[in-house]
């Protein structure tokens, strides 16, 4: 079965905030896959599914972030 999915890349200068109200702003969360995005919780040490996707940094010098090689 085909699936969907995209790695997002936001442009110079946005900040870490911006990008996850961007993300919050979408509403998307009832089209993701239920436990796909998924954080550590620092009092549980467990991972348990967020409400959006995690925002990361990335060293831009070395290319782009990397979701899946074929």
């Amino acid at each position: 079965m085909k699936r969907l999915g995209t790695v997002l890349v936001f442009a110079d200068g946005v900040t870490k905030e911006q990008a996850e109200a961007a993300l919050a702003g979408l509403q998307i969360r009832g089209l993701l896959a239920p436990d796909y995005f998924v954080e550590r919780d620092e009092d549980s040490g467990k991972y348990v599914p967020v409400a959006v996707p995690p925002v990361h940094e990335f060293e831009g010098e070395y290319g782009g972030p990397v979701w899946y090689v074929p």
